[in-house]
């Protein structure tokens, strides 16, 4: 049995990066209350649903002290060992502190440690002479996910009722403003939804693509800011 240990970040994909590439079969996160409350019900359920995850644990950090954080680790991972799971720390993503703490309590355990570069879905071993890393014991594979999945893993869906009859961008000006868009999208991700509904409400689209700006049908007021 195998078990990842990994700070539970904002970002959806680093904390899944490893169970897509590796067959896990329990993942430890620690990670602040305020981001465990928004991102637990989403994580684990995709954890366990697409990448076959038996357990998910998660774990509450202190803000303001690096000994509690440590002393937190020292007892899960002495836990963890005591049921016999081999241990792994995923450092992709997370905060200097954290990775600080992960860093003395792999010393202590002699913890095989890695991170992934997402944008080239790359593994990086911190330990690469020793025989305990994660590429030389734990089964690897990969999952390639559908839209579908990776747009429920940051806790939204796809509405098939929304769907438009245009498909296809012929016009290259056009192209080049929606990828303007959709990179503005990625950079602010949990303000996208909100400006997304105000633009539902403020602007309406006719059958040639031609938008007009108009007031709220509940008599408030539409700005740009």
């Amino acid at each position: 049995m195998n078990a990842i240990f990994e700070f539970l970040d904002k970002e959806p994909l680093e904390n899944v990066i490893t169970c897509l590439n590796f067959k896990i079969d329990k993942v430890i996160f620690f990670g602040y209350k305020e981001v465990i409350d928004v991102h637990k019900k989403n994580t684990e359920e995709f954890l366990k649903n697409v990448c076959g995850v038996s357990e998910v644990v998660f774990l509450h950090m202190s803000h303001d002290s690096l000994a509690s954080c440590v002393d937190s680790m020292h007892k899960e991972i002495e836990y963890e060992l005591g049921l016999g799971y081999d241990i792994y720390f995923d450092l992709t993503g997370g905060e200097s502190a954290i990775l600080v703490a992960f860093g003395m309590v792999a010393k202590d355990f002699k913890t095989p440690m890695h991170r992934f570069e997402i944008s080239k879905n790359r593994l990086v071993e911190l330990d690469k002479s020793s025989p305990l890393r994660i590429s030389e014991r734990v089964e690897q594979r990969f999952i390639h996910l559908t839209i579908e999945q990776f747009v429920k893993l940051r806790g939204v869906a796809i509405s098939k009722k929304l769907h438009k009859d245009v498909k296809s961008i012929k016009d290259e000006e056009a192209a080049e403003d929606i990828n303007k868009i959709w990179d503005v999208s990625r950079k602010y991700t949990e303000y996208w939804n909100p400006f997304s509904d105000i633009l539902k409400r403020c602007m309406a689209g006719d059958g040639n693509l031609d938008v007009s700006v108009s007031g709220n049908t509940d008599g408030s007021e539409c700005r740009c800011l």
